[in-house]
């Protein structure tokens, strides 16, 4: 009977944290098991949203491919599952694709197709030893991708060791060709083709780059550097080893492409998100206004099938608009929040000047807010090296009990940090605990710190959006205080503003 009752105490908890954790503005399911990416698609005024999916469980696994589309990349309307996995085997990750012009054959001129690729893998055979053959093959729809039609032969096969995977598609407008990257191993393989179906293998990348298991999720694109005509190639890769403790993470680099090769035109080493919880990001092919807008996987294979929820699991980081700015000799990709959030932009509190030296609350004079909201914090940055200022500063999120969330800046190491040590009294793994953060050193006179809250998760975005930090949370206690710190020394707080976020406006 003990046995009985401590699984029944169990499940009321995670049951009740089924709501309180659940994103009311982040793409997640109602139920069941919400993973990574597998096509973004901008078709006929629809951003399509396609995403590994579990149909029965909230855990991984039994992995089919879920659809939802948007007209503002904030309202979601869910459809039923796009593609399942059959007697072929078990489907990965991929892409799709609008043929406009019909080079496949599978539709028309005034009905272009739209195309999925992905691989299948035969795990049967796999553990048999019969065969550790992957698959790259193709589906096509002639309705906006609400129905299905299986291509019968695969595309691409390969039978080596590395696991041949994720592959991502997309037109390339300068040799009017489509490219195609897929990870194999440590390496990304690229090909063309005229036709969707013949592909030709133009080149590998990844020699001499060290790195930590294998590649996984990948995107090729070009970007025109902000404030030029000029135009950059950055390819994005999904690998472990990141900034996070070796959490999964996406890297990137920047370089020039000529139609065959990829060539890398820096060596710094460079993420997209230095947190522990935005992986397989890709972005949207064919997004108006040449937007090169990311969605990535809010989650970490770490701790992916522990996180404390029954019902659910797993959802999307808030789009996001990647640019490329100059800064010295590097070319950096910033990341910020799609303007389309300012839809749901409601009251907003203010605060301005405090010169701080120690702990203090702030907004104490207005209830807590309820999530979703936007945090910003504006300090002064000018004085960063006096012998006075803070050497650790920042926000605590704080509950009752004193539990707290920490987002802050250690001053002589220039870096920047989200600390969940504090947060959980049973975290639900040691890798959820470790803190997380990247070093930059931002020389404007101002740092302007813009953190989007949401039940379940914070995003960082900071120092010009160079850098991006996100972070799942789950306090056992709701946030019910803001807390500044400052650190052997005083930090001036500028100003300071929260926006409440009307989260019934995105359903």
């Amino acid at each position: 009977m003990a046995i009985v009752f401590f699984v029944y105490s169990c499940d009321i908890e995670r049951k009740s944290n089924d709501e309180k954790f659940r994103p009311l503005i982040h793409y997640s399911l109602n139920k069941n098991w919400t993973g990574e990416p597998s096509g973004l698609l901008y078709y006929e005024g629809e951003y399509h949203l396609f995403h590994q999916i579990n149909p029965t469980q909230a855990v991984f696994g039994n992995i089919h491919w879920g659809h939802a589309v948007s007209r503002d990349l904030v309202h979601w309307e869910q459809l039923p599952t796009a593609i399942s996995p059959d007697s072929s085997g078990q489907i990965y990750s991929g892409s799709v694709i609008a043929d406009f012009h019909n080079t496949s054959g599978f539709g028309s001129n005034e009905n272009p197709p739209l195309i999925a690729f992905y691989t299948y893998h035969d795990s049967v055979k796999e553990q048999n030893e019969t065969s550790s053959e992957h698959s790259i093959v193709l589906a096509y729809s002639l309705d906006k991708g609400r129905s299905w039609v299986k291509y019968k032969y695969p595309i691409l096969k390969n039978s080596a060791d590395p696991v041949f995977c994720n592959p991502k598609v997309s037109w390339n407008n300068f040799s009017k060709q489509w490219l195609m990257t897929v990870s194999i191993g440590s390496a990304i393989q690229i090909y063309s083709s005229q036709d969707c179906i013949q592909w030709d293998l133009l080149s590998e990348f990844g020699e001499n780059i060290k790195t930590e298991g294998g590649w996984q999720s990948s995107d090729l694109f070009p970007i025109k550097i902000a404030n030029s005509d000029l135009t950059k190639w950055v390819l994005m890769v999904s690998m472990n080893g990141g900034p996070a403790d070796g959490a999964p993470a996406i890297r990137y680099f920047v370089g020039d492409f000529n139609g065959t090769e990829f060539k890398m035109t820096q060596t710094r080493e460079l993420w997209v998100d230095y947190g522990n919880d935005n992986y397989a990001g890709m972005i949207f092919n064919d997004a108006p206004d040449n937007r090169k807008i990311m969605v990535g996987w809010m989650s970490c294979w770490n701790y992916a099938n522990q996180t404390p929820t029954e019902s659910w699991r797993g959802s999307m980081i808030f789009p996001r608009d990647l640019d490329l700015v100059l800064e010295g000799n590097y070319y950096l990709l910033t990341s910020t929040p799609i303007k389309e959030l300012n839809k749901l932009y409601g009251k907003t509190y203010t605060i301005n000047e405090i010169q701080l030296s120690g702990k203090k609350n702030i907004f104490d004079n207005i209830p807590f807010p309820k999530t979703p909201f936007v945090l910003r914090l504006v300090f002064d940055n000018s004085n960063r090296y006096a012998i006075w200022g803070a050497r650790d500063y920042g926000v605590n999120f704080k509950t009752k009990s004193g539990r707290n969330l920490s987002i802050g800046y250690k001053a002589e190491m220039n870096y920047y940090y989200i600390d969940r040590s504090k947060l959980m009294k049973n975290p639900i793994s040691e890798k959820f605990e470790r803190i997380t953060g990247a070093s930059y050193t931002f020389n404007n006179p101002t740092t302007d710190w813009y953190i989007l809250v949401d039940n379940g998760s914070v995003e960082l975005f900071t120092c010009g959006n160079r850098i991006a930090m996100t972070s799942l949370c789950y306090p056992d206690e709701t946030f019910e205080s803001f807390e500044l710190y400052s650190e052997f020394g005083s930090i001036k707080l500028l100003k300071a503003s929260i926006t409440e976020l009307n989260s019934e406006n995105s359903k």
